[in-house]
């Protein structure tokens, strides 16, 4: 499932126009280039009914989106709201039931100086996809 969301955001042009490549799944390097997305699992849970497993999986996944500027940071999260909420499809033969956007935050990392601050807005989904 990760890998698929990856390369949704990857082959979406908005934000390809934004951050090329720069997808990083959980963390990314502290010098690398800005805007830039990393992308981690808060938790991953089967779907049950009286049955057992449904084959169906609900996902938090949070979604960081950072830049160097406040304008910059929220500019590639609309873009990622945008690819992903209300999203439902087949990527890469994961078949995403629904995707919806479950919260959105802002936050601003510090360095030793004003010039390494960076700015992020955190974006939580809910996944349902077929497992």
């Amino acid at each position: 499932m990760e890998q698929a969301l990856i390369a949704k955001l990857l082959a979406d042009g908005g934000i390809s126009a934004l951050v090329g490549n720069r997808v990083f799944p959980i963390s990314r390097d502290q010098a690398s280039a800005l805007p830039a997305v990393t992308f981690g699992t808060v938790s991953n849970v089967p779907i049950y009914t009286n049955d057992g497993e449904a084959g169906i999986a609900e996902a938090r996944v949070q979604i960081d989106c950072w830049g160097a500027s406040y304008p910059s940071a929220k500019l590639t999260a609309q873009a990622v709201k945008s690819a992903l909420s209300a999203f439902f499809g087949t990527v890469e033969g994961v078949v995403f039931q629904y995707v919806l956007l479950d919260g959105e935050r802002d936050s601003r990392e510090g360095g030793s100086n004003a010039a390494e601050y960076q700015f992020r807005t955190q974006l939580d989904f809910r996944v349902f996809y077929e497992n």
